[in-house]
């Protein structure tokens, strides 16, 4: 199959990149080689969703490390999106040990690492060649202890760091941690996708006609998800919006020593609708089936 390559996981495959809003909507796909980096191609695609988004709609991103990067920053600020994105761990470092002895370290009731005990702090970070006059960004910290540290361990605490465009006051410390935290329903999403519109098997050899093949799914997924909200005010995964208003006719109900089959009135008119017409077509003038001279079947 074109474009199968090793990724950087290690293992063969194909590479996607897709965008969702807070409904679990995709907005974007595009299928690329194993070994792409998943940020190549991502500003564009980000781009072409958040511009359509209208002005009096306030606008919020959230990614993994992948797309830490300054075309995904000015990106969000030309679009006037607020963003949180995980850092990379040797950029982090690096921001650590220069503002360290700065850092004003604060407990915080947050889980990290399966850990109660953590702590929580920020700092500035500046960057050359921001959008929108900007000088700096911000990074929020969370650490907690390492109980039994590794020997040349060079930390004393496991990190994980976010970097915002917003001020503490539009948004504390603790607050872009469970905004960036959210991010993990798009890996939810993902995994519907993959299981709800059977993802993981392409079934074309050409890498262009696969992600053709994927922008429809992509479409039948949208729809499962909107009509999933008439079952539920968040929605539910495709499998189960599949069982309930795709699949299931019918309800068969064993009551009082009886076995009925309940099926909704729409449904029942529908199959009394086709059934009279096939019942018309068996039982009328024959000659109705038969083509007329010169039209050809």
């Amino acid at each position: 199959m074109e474009g199968v390559e090793f990724g950087y996981k290690k293992f063969l495959c194909l590479s996607s990149q897709m965008i969702f809003d807070e409904k679990g909507l995709c907005y974007g796909f595009k299928l690329r080689k194993g070994s792409t980096h998943s940020c190549v191609d991502a500003a564009e695609m980000l781009y072409q969703t958040l511009h359509r988004v209208s002005a009096g709609v306030q606008k919020f991103f959230r990614a993994d490390s992948a797309y830490s990067s300054m075309e995904i920053y000015n990106t969000c600020l030309n679009q006037k999106t607020h963003f949180g994105i995980a850092l990379k761990e040797n950029v982090w470092n690096s921001i650590l040990e220069k503002n360290k002895r700065n850092l004003k370290w604060q407990k915080t009731k947050l889980r990290f690492f399966d850990s109660e005990k953590c702590e929580i702090t920020s700092c500035l970070y500046p960057l050359n060649g921001l959008a929108q006059s900007k000088k700096f960004l911000r990074v929020v910290f969370i650490r907690t202890k390492i109980i039994n540290p590794k020997k040349g361990e060079k930390h004393t605490h496991y990190h994980y760091a976010i970097v915002t465009d917003m001020t503490e006051k539009e948004m504390n410390n603790e607050h872009v941690m469970k905004f960036y935290r959210k991010r993990s329903q798009v890996e939810n999403n993902i995994k519907d996708l993959k299981n709800g519109m059977d993802f993981h098997h392409f079934p074309c050899m050409s890498l262009r006609a696969n992600n053709i093949w994927g922008l429809i799914g992509i479409i039948a997924y949208n729809l499962m998800r909107y009509a999933s909200f008439s079952l539920r005010e968040d929605g539910c995964f495709v499998q189960t919006t599949r069982k309930k208003i795709v699949m299931i006719a019918g309800e068969i109900i064993s009551h009082a020593r009886s076995i009925e089959i309940r099926i909704m009135g729409f449904i029942l008119k529908e199959v009394a609708r086709i059934q009279k017409a096939m019942n018309f077509f068996s039982e009328g003038d024959t000659f109705r089936l038969r083509p007329r001279e010169g039209v050809k079947t």
